[in-house]
């Protein structure tokens, strides 16, 4: 049976302007485009099988008795809306259901590669990292909306609501995971690696050469979730110990973050397994998906 272990995690507090996020769409909802630049709505026509708007001649009810233009003589037109050179602004939106699927990492770590270390008891040594896949909710087809040159206009990131993940009670790692989203931590298994991390805006940027060879305490039960208790949930079982695994972020604790992803207009969630010396377990994860629903503008819509 599956055990379910809760960590102490650590608060980070944060007040900012709160914006704008796109409505969720029910599980399997089709995608649909949101055109600020279409017209509210169409008039009918009249009896005549003309506009409505037109007088008893046919003629524009803005014209002279005689069909001719008005007193300027030129026939008045909307109001066109400036660009502003913001995609997100002058383009269609559209919204989309997505998962971000993690694949299992079953290797282990890569020791002596690259620049990870060689194996040492209790410390860090080596990580393997997976970056997530995006894939419409609907249908699971890919929605790599960066790699067709959109941009992310609005994201909202929720998995309590996914009642049919598979390994959201079912979740395991070892020695350590570091989620990101951006090269950003969101999640961390061992809080104290933190302090090896530049902090900015109270956010705390991943950088693997500055934790390389940090010691590990296992004896600690204190994990980090970006903004906990401010508006995020988290659940997450100890190293090697299968459990529940629940990444909610959103409020005020994950303002500062969604700020910084709408502004670069780019989306990467990525898992970090760092281990020391073990290697039938160090490094692997059995794999997650985590439901997001993204706002973006696609190259078509405002390169036209």
């Amino acid at each position: 049976m599956a055990q379910t272990a809760r960590f102490l995690f650590l608060f980070l507090t944060s007040t900012t302007l709160t914006l704008g996020c796109a409505s969720t769409p029910s599980s399997g909802a089709s995608l649909g485009y949101l055109d600020s630049n279409d017209s509210a709505g169409t008039v009918s026509d009249g009896a005549d099988g003309g506009d409505r708007s037109d007088g008893a001649d046919g003629a524009s009810a803005v014209d002279g008795a005689d069909g001719s233009d008005g007193v300027d003589g030129v026939n008045p037109r909307p109001d066109l809306p400036t660009p502003t050179g913001d995609p997100c602004v002058d383009g269609k939106r559209l919204s989309a259901l997505v998962d971000l699927i993690v694949d299992p990492d079953p290797v282990g770590c890569p020791w002596g590669e690259a620049d990870n270390q060689s194996e040492a008891q209790g410390v860090l040594t080596a990580r393997d990292e997976t970056v997530a896949r995006i894939v419409r909710t609907d249908n699971g087809a890919s929605f790599d909306f960066l790699a067709d040159g959109g941009r992310l206009c609005d994201i909202r990131l929720d998995t309590l609501t996914l009642d049919d993940n598979p390994v959201a009670a079912d979740f395991v790692y070892d020695d350590v995971l570091i989620v990101t989203l951006n090269d950003t931590v969101v999640i961390a298994s061992y809080a104290p690696i933190l302090d090896q991390f530049q902090q900015t805006d109270g956010l705390y940027r991943y950088n693997w050469e500055n934790l390389r060879g940090t010691s590990l305490q296992f004896q600690s039960n204190q994990a980090y979730c970006l903004g906990y208790g401010n508006g995020s949930d988290c659940a997450l079982p100890f190293s090697d110990t299968t459990g529940e695994f629940v990444i909610s972020l959103g409020g005020d604790g994950f303002q500062p973050l969604k700020n910084e992803l709408l502004e670069a207009g780019t989306l990467e969630l990525k898992f970090i397994t760092v281990g020391d010396n073990d290697d039938d377990t160090d490094c692997r994860h059995n794999g997650y998906r985590m439901r997001a629903v993204l706002d973006v503008a696609l190259p078509s819509t405002f390169t036209e």
